[in-house]
């Protein structure tokens, strides 16, 4: 009997970790009896024909009603209908979206009597309080409900959240009592409000931990009511409140032997902006950085309202590789409309590229890609050297801290939300500062660290900029945001200068340094440019860095500091370039344009002569790219880049 129960207990680990295997791509699509034929073909050519491996069926249990209506019920009729025509055509796994449990707030029709969440502002919300025990019960049933139809897995969305513009918590009666309880005194809503803005500490610890406790049960009881071995993910958000406990929250909901599974936040509703994916990257970057290790993490590659009108299929495609690059294994997809009818046009064109493109995307998502290139911190909503100069330039950079031998790029918006000591240790390096950072750096006590008393600009208009060898750099206006770089310290090396011209045809009378580079006391190097990097696009007056000249200057500044690249695009236009390493394929990099221009011969620089260089194709294949090179020593790839299409490449260098 001993051994029996062994080898239950070792299977239903081994099924959970089988389960686990990345990536996961996981479509949602409507449980819905109305055109059930068309909703069957489609799960089925998703699951056969894409990189699907996994649909989640749109099971919404918020309460409703008086009395409140059996929901999982009527899913699970529908279930019963579409779930074994599914499995017989294909293998694609079949799970279950708790779309809403608290609730996304919405239209409830008839409201229930069951207590609601408070805002701090007393206004109730029509999300479930989880403090209230019938909703709890309500929970469980409804998941008994789910768990006999025997499910491959679970997935809670992200409504299970009590955070309102960062204040956390509900202050409804329930949650009070609770404070009580834990305090031994009465609370209105209003003080435990003043309380929280004021930051008192200690009534903040145990405000938490209520709030903590009170989701804790919610997802305790989720996991209870479904079979133990059934695997379980979470959805989380991006703020700050919520999200420091999305690993905590998806170890409730794993099965055993399951690593957590955490979908995060950043979905591209009604987004085609051109230049979102750089920011995009970010935002995921951000997020791995703050979420500790051990948890499969997944995109939220939502197009809401599911049209091609409000996200482009290319748009959708481009963030995922993207994303997957960045260490992110998968996505929770949702490219199907479901919003009163279901539009069949709509989802055809995301269909047709993860259909044709399906090597590529599992490619992205397991391979081991190590990233070298401009080292720039990852910061919440901070648009930094990244996505204002070197992805739009198609120099290479990586997100994170910097290895030795790499170049750390800071602006002035990075300082601002890091930590002194870790400004203190980024500058023990080797560094490249914009204006903007030159006069934050300055003003906050680093001056002798970059080897400058940097000032915002109050001198004359410049309009020339020129090397040590007197080459023009670019032409340029300038503002406040400009950089003085003035009063060097003893060593500081002024490697470009800035010229007013009085009239055309005047000679250039000379202003002050344009870029420095400064050995410091604490063994780093860093390269100050008096140029500011704004904005995400420059405006008129804020082009000089965008240009060739520019481009090509920016690259020998940082060979200067030591910054080698193995490769990088050198020609003109906006492509993003990623470069790295795979145990694999051995050099990889990866080109991607962002504007609406096809690129039809992309140039690139390579440290070493290329022997051979292959593309991945969208079937999973590499396929060899003739290239040839030119007078400059760059190489031109007969291999067209459509717009916000990831090409990936890989390199091989001779060994003459």
């Amino acid at each position: 009997m001993r051994y029996w129960l062994r080898l239950i207990v070792v299977l239903t680990v081994l099924h959970a970790v089988a389960e686990d295997a990345c990536p996961h791509w996981i479509s949602v699509v409507p449980l819905k009896a109305e055109d059930a034929e068309g909703i069957v073909d489609d799960v089925v050519a998703q699951g056969n024909e894409t990189i699907i491996n996994g649909i989640a069926w749109i099971c919404t249990i918020h309460p409703s009603g008086n009395p409140v209506v059996d929901k999982a019920a009527q899913y699970a009729e529908t279930y019963r209908k579409l779930s074994p025509r599914v499995r017989a055509k294909s293998a694609v796994k079949q799970g279950i979206l708790l779309q809403a449990t608290m609730g996304h707030g919405g239209f409830p029709g008839e409201a229930t009597p069951w207590q609601l969440t408070v805002r701090p502002d007393g206004k109730s919300v029509y999300r479930m309080c989880p403090l209230d025990p019938r909703f709890l019960d309500y929970i469980a049933k409804e998941c008994r409900t789910f768990a006999a139809l025997k499910p491959d897995f679970f997935m809670v969305d992200d409504d299970t959240r009590i955070v309102w513009d960062n204040i956390p918590g509900c202050f409804c009666p329930l949650h009070l009592k609770e404070l009580e309880k834990a305090t031994g005194r009465t609370w209105t809503r209003e003080e435990v409000v003043a309380r929280i803005k004021a930051k008192d500490a200690a009534l903040l610890e145990t405000w938490e931990k209520i709030k903590f406790d009170s989701l804790a049960a919610l997802f305790r009881t989720i996991r209870a009511n479904f079979d133990p071995e059934t695997p379980g993910m979470f959805c989380t958000v991006s703020t700050a409140a919520h999200f420091k406990h999305a690993k905590t929250f998806a170890a409730m909901l794993a099965a055993p032997g399951q690593t957590p599974v955490v979908r995060g936040s950043g979905a591209n509703y009604c987004g085609n902006d051109l230049f979102h994916p750089l920011q995009r990257r970010g935002q995921f970057a951000y997020q791995l950085a703050q979420i500790d290790p051990g948890v499969v993490y997944l995109q939220e590659a939502d197009t809401c309202p599911q049209t091609l009108w409000s996200c482009s299929a290319a748009r959708e495609y481009e963030a995922m590789v993207l994303q997957a690059l960045e260490g992110v294994k998968g996505a929770k997809i949702w490219i199907t409309r479901t919003v009163m009818t279901r539009e069949r046009r709509s989802q055809t064109a995301y269909r047709r590229l993860f259909r044709e493109n399906r090597g590529v995307m599992n490619w992205a998502a397991q391979t081991d890609f190590r990233m070298d290139g401009v080292v720039v911190p990852p910061a919440a909503g901070v648009d930094g050297f990244a996505e204002r100069y070197l992805g739009l330039m198609g120099i290479p950079y990586r997100y994170g801290t910097a290895r030795p031998g790499e170049v750390t790029a800071l602006c002035r918006d990075n300082l601002k939300v890091l930590p002194r000591e870790e400004i203190a240790k980024i500058l023990s390096g080797a560094v490249l500062l914009d204006g903007t950072a030159a006069n934050w750096l300055a003003a906050n006590g680093f001056a002798k660290d970059i080897g400058v008393a940097a000032k915002p600009w109050a001198r004359k208009t410049i309009q020339s900029h020129r090397d040590e060898t007197g080459a023009e750099i670019g032409g340029m206006r300038v503002d406040a945001e400009f950089s003085d770089l003035t009063a060097l310290e003893p060593g500081a090396q002024i490697l470009s200068r800035l010229y007013n011209i009085p009239a055309m045809g005047a000679t250039p009378v000379y202003e002050a340094p344009g870029s420095i580079l400064f050995s410091n006391a604490r063994g780093g190097r860093v390269l100050t440019f008096s140029l500011p990097l704004r904005s995400n696009r420059p405006t008129y007056y804020q082009s000089t860095m965008f240009s060739e000249g520019g481009k090509a200057w920016v690259v020998q500044m940082l060979k200067r500091l030591g910054c080698r690249l193995p490769a990088f695009f050198a020609g003109a236009g906006d492509v993003m370039c990623e470069t790295g390493m795979t145990s694999k394929d051995g050099t990889v990099f990866v080109l991607n344009a962002i504007d609406i221009d096809t690129v039809p011969e992309p140039e690139m620089s390579f440290a070493q002569v290329p022997a051979s260089i292959e593309r991945l194709g969208g079937d999973g294949i590499w396929r060899p790219v003739s290239f040839t090179r030119t007078a400059a020593g760059t190489y031109v790839l007969s291999s067209p880049l459509q717009p916000h299409l990831p090409a990936i490449f890989r390199f091989r260098a001779s060994t003459l």
